[in-house]
């Protein structure tokens, strides 16, 4: 689940939400991101992820919580991704110049 302020990235439609939101946020927006907070954490799978991950009941659920703002100090986006422990890896790379 992503949650982002309409008055920032405005006219966000599916053809975006396809390609790259990010792409759409830098390049045509103008928008730069200033910092990140992040969470990571293991769960185990609950019946959501069972249904629309298709987890096991044990199998364990990768977590990322975050909220990134802009160099301006405004939030543009909150977000909460869970995915399967064998399906994605994270790897964080902090930078404040993109």
């Amino acid at each position: 689940h992503t949650y982002m302020p309409v008055k920032l990235v405005p006219d966000l439609d599916e053809s975006i939400l396809h390609k790259s939101i990010y792409d759409y946020i830098h390049k045509n927006l103008n928008l730069k991101f200033g910092h990140a907070y992040r969470k990571i954490r293991a769960n185990k799978a609950d019946e959501y992820d069972q249904k629309y991950l298709n987890a096991k009941k044990d199998d364990p659920i990768l977590e990322l919580e975050q909220i990134i703002w802009l160099t301006n100090g405004q939030p543009v986006e909150y977000s909460i991704s869970k995915n399967r422990y064998d399906t994605r890896d994270y790897v964080l790379l902090d930078n404040n110049r993109f």
